[in-house]
């Protein structure tokens, strides 16, 4: 048996020669009981037939639709929501750095983020090939001219702009209802916890540090901004612009509470480093925190509100507990 167009039946009916033939006995003579067997093997070969033409038919349906059949995916961040979507059957590749969750790495690797092994992709054939601001226009254009659609969705600069490309990938890919319902669950955890830490006094003066040598430090401009803001904190630089700056514009501005975020033991490095300014409050009070750069640059819709329920909670940690209630409550209102 072989496939045809749309993966449809194209063989001889398993049960032909039954149509053909009876069974003849000895003596020459038909058995009474041949319609009876005969049945007895035409049911379930027709049976398979039916499953057979029902699955094909609920894919060209689907392909009709628009829907994307088999994705490439590009971008950690973009691979982990369309997990997030429960389109990961239609995943078929992904690159080295896609590791959440945990079932994105026995996906098919079709090289890094910056680097993609183009044979691997096209032996693939996805209909669809999504990507981000890392991926290199040379990559994007090759692609092209080989026929493939592509995506490109940029590093989002706020979390009002993450919530609105996650659910443009929900459409994309034909899962806007769900990708509007958590989007919709997420922003009113987060809405939550802000308006309760809003009208708490003694917001704490923050530094939120990317990476080190040269210390790179967020400010309201950018995407970890947002972060602070809605965590109840102020932005130790103030309206400043996120940049590079001095330890020793650091030590004069004397934060509450330093934010690392790094990878490995870079992190770790880093906050001993600090605590020779033993002047700054944040040293003072042991109030300096590492974090994995993948939850603070590249946070998913859905572990949103938690992070920021956690920063809330080192912020005010009075209160914890309410804090951990904005997002319980809005659970169980479910």
């Amino acid at each position: 048996m072989r496939l045809g167009m749309c993966g449809f039946v194209k063989a001889r009916p398993p049960f032909a020669n039954l149509t053909e033939k009876a069974e003849i006995v000895s003596a020459g003579t038909v058995s009474p009981f041949s319609h009876m067997k005969q049945h007895s093997l035409l049911l379930p070969c027709l049976a398979a037939i039916s499953i057979l033409l029902a699955a094909n038919f609920a894919i060209c349906a689907e392909k009709s639709a628009g829907r994307p059949q088999r994705i490439v995916s590009l971008s950690p961040a973009i691979t982990e929501q369309i997990f997030i979507l429960g389109a990961q059957d239609r995943l078929v590749g992904c690159t080295i750095y896609c590791t959440k969750p945990a079932e994105a790495e026995k996906k098919e690797k079709i090289g890094t983020v910056l680097e993609i092994n183009l044979e691997k992709l096209v032996e693939l054939a996805p209909d669809l090939v999504i990507g981000s601001s890392l991926t290199k226009q040379g990559t994007v254009g090759k692609l092209k001219e080989l026929g493939f659609k592509v995506v490109i969705f940029n590093s989002p600069k706020d979390f009002k702009t993450l919530f609105k490309q996650f659910m443009e990938l929900g459409e994309l890919i034909g899962e806007k209802e769900k990708a509007v319902a958590i989007a919709s669950e997420s922003e009113k955890k987060m809405n939550r916890i802000k308006t309760l830490v809003s009208a708490l006094a003694d917001k704490p003066k923050v530094l939120f540090q990317i990476g080190a040598s040269p210390m790179y430090v967020a400010g309201n401009d950018s995407f970890v901004g947002d972060f602070i803001a809605y965590s109840g904190g102020l932005n130790v630089i103030g309206d400043g612009k996120s940049g590079v700056y001095s330890k020793e514009m650091v030590v004069s501005a004397n934060p509450d509470i330093i934010i690392i975020s790094t990878m490995g033991l870079a992190g770790e490095q880093e906050k001993n480093g600090w605590m020779r300014f033993d002047s700054i409050n944040a040293v003072k009070k042991d109030k300096i925190f590492v974090y994995e750069s993948s939850k603070i640059c590249s946070p998913s819709p859905v572990e949103l509100s938690s992070t920021i329920a956690e920063f809330a909670g080192l912020f005010f940690p009075s209160y914890k507990e309410k804090i951990r209630l904005c997002v319980i409550d809005s659970e169980n209102e479910k």
